[in-house]
C-alpha cells in the first residue's frame, strides 16, 4: 500500500498505533486525531490474528479514509522481546538472537504476520528491530538468511521489510544491509529517539546523512524525541529519556529539510512511548506533535517550491 506523494510534497502523515495489545496510540481513540492520514500499526497478539480483528480495524479506519501504511512486528510472551536495557535488546529482540530454535519460531510467526497483514488489511510494508547483528557471532549468517527469506516473501507483492534503527552502530547496520543484498526491498525505518537513547553521541541528522551518503534507502520515519544524559552510553541503562518533540536533542526542522532534500516522499509517523501515560494523554500529545509536523512540512515544501 503506497503512502508516497507527488514530487513536491512529503507523503502521508500519521501515528504509530495499536489495537487491543501492543505499543502505540490506542487506535480507537487515535483515528479521530485531526490530520491523521495513515497508521503504522503494531501487529496483533498471535491469538488475535483473525478475520474479526482485521474487520474491527477496517471499521475504524475505512470510514475516515485512513490507510495502514505498515505493520510493525514484535514478539511477546515469556521468550519475547525485552526492552529493559540496551543489553536486553541485544539478547532478546528480533531475529538476531543466539537461539536458533527461537529464531526459526519467530520466522514462522513473521511469515504468518506478512500473509495476514497483506491478505486481511492490504498491508505491503513491514518493519521490525533486528536485535544483535555482529559478523563475529555464529548466528550472524543465520540472521542474514532469515531476513532474506522475509524479504523474498514480501517482494512477491511489491512490498518491503525495513529494519528499525536500534542498538546497531551505523557501520554494522550498513554492512548487514549489504550482506542481506535485497536492494529496494530491505530498507531502514529511521527512529529519531532510538538513535539518541542507544548511542548518545549520535545526533539523528548525522545518522540520516550517513544513510544518504551510503545510498541506503529510507523506508519510513518515526518522529520521536529524546534527551541524552551522557556521551558515554552503557548497555546497562538507557542513555536518557524520551521527551515531547521540540524539547530534546532532535533538530526537527533540519532533519525534515535534509530528509526532503534527499528525495524522501513517503510517510511521516509520530511515535510516542513515554511510560505511565494513559491512552488519552498519549494521543493528546501525539496530536500536538502531528500539528507541529504539518507546519514544519508546509514551510519546507513551500521553500523548495519557490
Amino acid at each position: 500500500m503506497s503512502t508516497s506523494s507527488p514530487a513536491g510534497k512529503f507523503g502521508a502523515k500519521g501515528l504509530f498505533g495499536s489495537y487491543g495489545a501492543g505499543i502505540g496510540a490506542p487506535l480507537e481513540i487515535a483515528v479521530d486525531v485531526p490530520g491523521v492520514q495513515c497508521f503504522q500499526l503494531h501487529v496483533p497478539e498471535e491469538k488475535d490474528m483473525t478475520p474479526e480483528w482485521a474487520k474491527r480495524v477496517k471499521e475504524l479506519i475505512e470510514p475516515r479514509g485512513i490507510k495502514i501504511a505498515r505493520f510493525v512486528i514484535g514478539y511477546s510472551g515469556a521468550d519475547g522481546d525485552r526492552y529493559d536495557t540496551p543489553r536486553k535488546v541485544l539478547e532478546t529482540v528480533g531475529f538476531g538472537v543466539p537461539n536458533h530454535e527461537l529464531r526459526q519460531k519467530r520466522l514462522a510467526l513473521t511469515l504468518r504476520y506478512l500473509e495476514y497483514g497483506h491478505e486481511q488489511l492490504g498491508v505491503n510494508d513491514f518493519n521490525a528491530h533486528l536485535g544483535h547483528i555482529d559478523p563475529s557471532n555464529a548466528y550472524y549468517e543465520p540472521t542474514v538468511k532469515t531476513v532474506q527469506q522475509v524479504c523474498d516473501t514480501v517482494s512477491q507483492w511489491g512490498g518491503h521489510y525495513d529494519v528499525e534503527t536500534g542498538p546497531e552502530p551505523f557501520e554494522l547496520l550498513r554492512d548487514f544491509i549489504k550482506a542481506v543484498n535485497r536492494p529496494d526491498i530491505f530498507r531502514v525505518n529511521l527512529d529519531l529517539a532510538n538513535i539518541i537513547l542507544y548511542h548518545g553521541v549520535w545526533e539523528p541528522v548525522c545518522f540520516l546523512r550517513n544513510l544518504i551518503d551510503a545510498g541506503i534507502e529510507i523506508g519510513g520515519v518515526h518522529l520521536k524525541e529524546a534527551r541524552p544524559t551522557t556521551i558515554h552510553p552503557s548497555l546497562d541503562q538507557w542513555n536518557g529519556e524520551e521527551v515531547h518533540p521540540g524539547t530534546g536533542y532532535v533538530n526537527f526542522p533540519l532533519f525534515l529539510k535534509t530528509l526532503f532534500e534527499s528525495g524522501y516522499r513517503k510517510e511521516l509517523v509520530v511515535e510516542r512511548e513515554v511510560l505511565g501515560e494513559s491512552g488519552l494523554v498519549k494521543v493528546r500529545h501525539m496530536a500536538e506533535t502531528l500539528t507541529w509536523v504539518y507546519s514544519l512540512c508546509r514551510d519546507i515544501e513551500e521553500a523548495f517550491a519557490n
